[in-house]
């Protein structure tokens, strides 16, 4: 049994379904982006390092004007797992991350900087 802050995770998860399992990732990473090049490599290697490998990486690129896009590019061009969609024009904060928290058949999804955020503050 798993447990985290007492929780029994393993009874908090949905079940999974046969088609979910077959055609959809069980976890959608989404990941905002706006002229992102200095910490895009980083945070893109964290992600695929990561030893959980059934999730799809959503990438919206909001319009930059640095090397954002041929990172992401590179990164797609590499990894199935990864989607890359950049915006001819900037949609704004929250035009971007609508766009990358769209409805999807994954079971669970997230966003990969709450993570972050919700380590650093338990810390």
């Amino acid at each position: 049994m798993t447990q985290q802050a007492g929780l029994n995770l393993e009874a908090e998860q949905p079940p999974i379904t046969a088609t979910v399992a077959q055609n959809s990732p069980r976890l959608v990473l989404g990941l905002p982006v706006y002229n992102g090049e200095d910490y895009l490599r980083v945070a893109l290697d964290s992600i695929l390092a990561q030893t959980y490998t059934d999730f799809h990486l959503v990438i919206g690129d909001n319009a930059s004007t640095d090397a954002t896009s041929a990172i992401c590019q590179e990164y797609a061009a590499r990894d199935q797992r990864i989607s890359y969609h950049r915006h001819q024009k900037n949609l704004g904060c929250g035009g971007n991350h609508n766009f990358v928290f769209q409805p999807n058949d994954a079971t669970y999804f997230i966003n990969p900087a709450i993570k972050e955020n919700a380590f650093y503050s338990a810390a």
